[in-house]
């Protein structure tokens, strides 16, 4: 396998052993390897991973596929990733979000901007909610250029770059979209992870997954958006999970989410 990136190929093993499939606590039936290139960072899973296109890509991630449990998984991320934007500049701007699944991002950002929210979203039944709030609804950025080629102020995606085949041409399509001055916003896991260093295989076998076939550092994710034709590019890392998540990886070897322990307050 190549790097999408730099086209070298992917010589440096980071892991061998069992990976999660999607949700946490699942574990693939066979071992798996993640190697990296030596020269941008960018990391590949040794298999074609689940399809994200498909209805069984949201069952292995959510264990629903469903419109109505979207919420309750996903909505705790929100604020960060709005955090991460800014509020600033929003007013009766155009928002597109590639890869939006239940939207609610749009959901959150639309009542800051007051301007058209793209949805574009290969789940086919996402797409009547979507609609039914109010975003214009497309499957794919192809789609969505047809309309709305070089037209929006605001294109973001997250936490699909790390599926795609080609990371660079993505970003490609995500610019299509974009008005010239307007900004594009890709989040992807950090391969970077301290856990990684101190716990490589207790670790590697929750971070790596058999949903995910790209894995980037910030330099590699960087690289990638050059070759891509952006300009102007920023990489910064936001910390979703709390020092008592880290401190119970330490202890027992499992992921326990934010406010695992009460930490003592100063």
């Amino acid at each position: 396998m190549n790097c999408p990136t730099c086209l070298s190929p992917l010589t440096a093993r980071l892991y061998e052993g069992k990976i999660r499939l999607g949700q946490p606590g699942t574990r693939s039936a066979a071992d798996h390897v993640i190697e990296s290139c030596k020269s941008c960072g960018i990391a590949g899973l040794d298999i074609d991973p689940t399809d994200y296109t498909s209805d069984t890509y949201r069952t292995t991630v959510d264990g629903n596929h469903g419109v109505s449990e979207f919420p309750q998984i996903h909505d705790w991320e929100q604020a960060s990733l709005l955090g991460a934007i800014g509020t600033k500049g929003l007013a009766g701007k155009g928002v597109a979000d590639a890869g939006c699944g239940g939207g609610r991002f749009l959901d959150l950002v639309a009542g800051f901007t007051g301007g058209p929210t793209i949805a574009i979203e290969p789940t086919a039944s996402f797409h009547a909610e979507l609609k039914r709030k109010g975003h214009q609804t497309f499957h794919s950025t192809a789609d969505a250029a047809a309309e709305w080629r070089n037209a929006i102020d605001l294109t973001v995606s997250f936490d699909v770059i790390e599926h795609v085949d080609d990371p660079v041409a993505f970003v490609g399509d995500l610019k299509v979209l974009t008005k010239p001055g307007g900004r594009i916003v890709v989040g992807t896991p950090n391969l970077d992870q301290l856990l990684l260093k101190l716990l490589p295989m207790d670790f590697g076998s929750f971070f790596f997954r058999q949903v995910h076939r790209w894995y980037f550092t910030p330099r590699a994710l960087q690289l990638s958006l050059e070759r891509a034709g952006l300009k102007d590019i920023r990489v910064r890392s936001i910390q979703r999970y709390d020092f008592s998540n880290l401190a119970c990886w330490l202890r027992d070897r499992r992921p326990t989410g934010n406010a695992a322990i009460e930490l003592p307050k100063y």
